[in-house]
């Protein structure tokens, strides 16, 4: 059958297009989630040395959120996870150089310079809270 453009309404075809675009957004979610986590440091000495310059407590998995604040993405992540109640490290990337720099190594190994970047331990994970929550359960003590 045909899908003839005239026969259908304005709100039909808005409402199959907007139908079609969160589809793709869930399969993006869905491809994202399973490329992770991805593997950040080469040693456990590397992370110490960019979660000390932060100011970030290694004896705990504890997620570091990279961020700005202009970004509405982010904003909306850390709302969720204050809503979650999950304590976390937030680190500008704009106002502070260890964070731009951690930034730039999540980059390199991801291949993505999107934000946010949500670090737990070695490894770079989803930025949504239920899965934030599930790798900190997940975590043994990073001592």
């Amino acid at each position: 059958m045909a899908l003839n453009n005239r026969s259908k309404s304005k709100g039909e075809l808005l409402g199959k297009a907007m139908l079609f675009a969160f589809i793709g957004l869930v399969a993006c979610q869905v491809l994202w989630s399973n490329s992770l986590p991805v593997q950040i440091f080469d040693s456990k000495e590397e992370r110490l040395k960019y979660f000390s310059s932060l100011g970030v407590p290694t004896n705990r998995p504890y997620p570091i959120v990279l961020s700005a604040d202009w970004c509405p993405a982010c904003s909306a992540l850390r709302a969720n996870l204050d809503a979650a109640g999950i304590q976390y490290y937030l680190g500008d990337i704009e106002k502070n150089r260890a964070a731009a720099a951690l930034f730039e190594k999540v980059a390199s190994a991801s291949g993505s310079r999107g934000i946010p970047k949500v670090i737990i331990g070695d490894q770079l994970v989803p930025g949504y809270v239920e899965a934030i929550a599930a790798r900190l359960r997940a975590s043994p003590d990073q001592k």
